[in-house]
């Protein structure tokens, strides 16, 4: 949901803290809809008067063309919204992916109208022909029947596959997503002759992305996985995934066991990290938001390098500024 990816929450460094007294069931919702929606303003402000009044919150975004959103909130007011999602003609068949936490993981709640859901700045819609949606279980089956003639295309941005993907998955040098069409162009030739799936974090970059690969590739079969890294890794049998996957709340990240349950950041084992610092090269999965410059720019960092090198010490953007007018000097 983002453009160039940031670290959300006040923390920045996926401390997220559980605290055991007096526990709220609470649920995250992830979910996207391509659909007409004929007053796009006017439902954005009718969804924000319901979702203050259930306490939900998170980052929804609307548009003509549908909604994409993440939110949190205790288990029945996410039981009541995704009733309120379903009574709604445009969103009866909307699929809501969640999982339990402890905490609500988001700070505050945004909502809003957008004139594209995923800003690509290219004239491309999922009804004008995109990618055949695999389920975890056919997806398993096809790289198991087709071996090396199968491969995954990363459609998010390069943080995100850092810390983890699809193994030996092609891993792009996207920094925001309107960097996809050069991304796609400049792996044509790696990609003619095979069976192409494309994945992201819930399904919703591959819509639009997929529409461009098949144009790139006219001849090519297109896969997406059906309900993105999240429904894939949330399944048993989730081998073909390694590493953790970017979320867009104040975790940064999340993995899962093979039994397909979530293992928050603290609590990953050693093998299911797979990033190194870009510092010193040492074996973490840390994330940070590098304050050194104008515009915020996610790293992974170890401990030891963000103290000594003052990555992550939060800045105002008075101080940002300062340190880029310093930076234009001393080039």
């Amino acid at each position: 949901m983002s453009e160039s990816t940031q670290i959300k929450g006040s923390n920045r460094t996926n401390t997220f803290k559980r605290d055991n007294l007096f526990q709220t069931s609470m649920k995250v919702l992830l979910y996207y809809q391509f659909t007409d929606i004929s007053n796009p303003v006017e439902l954005t402000e009718e969804m924000r008067v319901f979702c203050t009044k259930h306490n939900l919150k998170g980052r929804i975004l609307i548009s003509k063309d549908g909604i994409n959103g993440t939110v949190g909130g205790e288990d029945s007011d996410c039981e009541a919204y995704k009733v309120w999602m379903h009574n709604q003609p445009a969103f009866k068949d909307c699929w809501f992916k969640e999982h339990s936490v402890t905490e609500n993981l988001f700070p505050r709640l945004q909502i809003r109208h957008r004139k594209e859901l995923v800003t690509l700045r290219v004239p491309v819609h999922p009804k004008d022909g995109g990618a055949t949606h695999i389920d975890p279980e056919d997806l398993n089956k096809l790289v198991k029947e087709h071996g090396e003639d199968v491969v995954f295309f990363d459609a998010r941005n390069e943080i995100e596959s850092r810390i983890g993907r699809f193994k030996n998955a092609i891993c792009p040098n996207i920094e925001t997503f309107r960097d996809v069409p050069k991304a796609i162009d400049d792996n044509k030739q790696n990609l003619k002759g095979k069976k192409i799936v494309m994945y992201c974090t819930g399904g919703i970059r591959c819509e639009t992305a997929s529409v461009l690969m098949k144009e790139a590739i006219p001849d090519a079969e297109v896969f997406q996985v059906n309900g993105g890294i999240y429904n894939y890794c949330q399944q048993p049998n989730n081998d073909l995934w390694e590493g953790t996957c970017y979320v867009f709340d104040d975790r940064s990240q999340v993995g899962w066991n093979k039994q397909g349950e979530v293992v928050e950041a603290q609590d990953l084992d050693d093998d299911m990290i797979i990033s190194t610092c870009e510092y010193c090269g040492c074996k973490t999965s840390r994330l940070v938001n590098d304050e050194r410059y104008l515009e915020r720019v996610a790293r992974v960092c170890c401990e030891e390098c963000d103290t000594k090198q003052d990555i992550s010490r939060m800045r105002t953007k008075a101080e940002r500024q300062e340190i880029f007018q310093q930076q234009k000097k001393n080039a």
